[in-house]
């Protein structure tokens, strides 16, 4: 049992993280239960109807873990993880890929009669250049470089086509270490298990290098029909660095103002862009974060029985999610900072340093362009 009162959490903020466990559990049945059986398949085993896309993060790990009580036993749930390469930038060097693989190896320990299927979706930057018409069109009339690059992970991690990787720990000898820190974790985090004395930049490498020395890589593609998307949960919970941005302007009155603009902009900013791009790969994209009884639910919450915005990143905000992963035992997720899709793929860092020459030169905002690896105006 947790003693999270002991840990300063308002009482408040713990009884609606149960009742918030209890309403997405719900809403990830409803989006599972029953779904379709995939057409096709090249495995002996069950195929899968469900798949996650999986980044490590809080959002997916947590809608992972409650679908295994919701799914067939006998059947594999798909953790599709997308990572983007060009010959500058290595698939070791997304933090999306060292995530997923630390809390897979953790969900594996979890639930061990569960087959989790790790699929790693890497995609050579030559491959988005070849995609990158048919991507414009489906994310119109919306024309942005942020638009952009979010609507490429997704449609590359909806396709499902990678390889299986089957043991993604970290006990390989002979991972090179690195000083660049891949995982943000809150500050005073402590991050249980057997790199729980390596200092945060050694133990992110392992992770990311993990990636790329896995024991078992075999080709591997996702049929899986119904995929759980966490599109939903960062608006609602105060998850992005501008929502604490905001609250250090002007503290809890600004942030409920930045929220509710939130989920009144969700269905123009995400919805149609992200549904269009994995509709088209013939997924059918569920959002339990965006239930109506999740959502009503979280309406009725003042924002300080959401997120306590004065503990530090990577714990603070999105607490009452926090609590949910703590209490289903998925710990290491629990203290990683958000990082965008398109920035924990990497897809930004390929897209931008090809389109405007490097990343600080690139603004999400700005218009979509016409690589510069080839002829071409912008796209229109």
């Amino acid at each position: 049992a947790m003693t999270l009162k002991e840990n300063g959490i308002l009482e408040s903020l713990v009884r609606a993280s149960e009742t918030f466990h209890a309403l997405l559990d719900r809403a990830v049945s409803r989006r599972v239960v029953n779904a379709p059986k995939p057409v096709q398949s090249t495995y002996s085993d069950r195929p899968a109807s469900v798949g996650v896309l999986f980044s490590g993060g809080i959002d997916s790990v947590v809608l992972a873990a409650l679908s295994d009580a919701h799914v067939p036993q006998d059947e594999p749930i798909d953790l599709i993880n997308v990572a983007f390469t060009s010959p500058k930038i290595s698939v070791s060097l997304s933090p999306d890929r060292a995530a997923a693989l630390l809390s897979f190896e953790e969900m594996k320990a979890k639930w061990p009669s569960r087959h989790w299927r790790f699929i790693a979706v890497d995609v050579p930057y030559d491959d988005v250049l070849k995609n990158e018409k048919q991507i414009c069109s489906l994310i119109a009339p919306l024309e942005s470089t942020m638009d952009f690059n979010i609507a490429t992970a997704f449609w590359f991690a909806s396709r499902g086509s990678g390889v299986e990787i089957v043991d993604g720990s970290m006990q390989a000898s002979g991972l090179e270490k690195s000083s660049t820190s891949l995982l943000r974790f809150a500050s005073n985090a402590a991050i249980s298990g057997s790199t729980a004395e390596c200092s945060e930049p050694d133990r992110a490498s392992e992770v990311g290098h993990a990636a790329t020395r896995a024991s078992a890589l075999s080709p591997c593609t996702s049929y899986a029909r119904v995929l759980l998307i966490g599109i939903g949960a960062d608006e609602q919970l105060g998850g992005y660095g501008r929502h604490r941005s905001v609250y250090n302007k002007g503290g809890y009155e600004a942030l409920r103002a930045e929220l509710e603009m939130e989920r009144e902009r969700l269905w123009t900013r995400n919805l149609g862009r992200d549904d269009r791009v994995i509709a088209s790969n013939g997924k059918d994209a569920r959002f339990p974060f965006l239930d109506e009884d999740v959502v009503g639910f979280l309406q009725s919450l003042d924002v300080l029985d959401i997120c306590d915005m004065e503990r530090p990143r990577g714990e603070g905000e999105k607490l009452i999610l926090r609590l949910i992963a703590k209490r289903i035992g998925v710990e290491k997720c629990s203290n990683l900072v958000k990082r965008a899709i398109q920035f924990g793929s990497r897809i930004a860092k390929c897209s931008d340093v090809d389109r405007f020459g490097s990343s600080r030169k690139a603004q999400g905002h700005s218009r979509h362009r016409q690589s510069n690896t080839k002829q071409g105006t912008e796209a229109k």
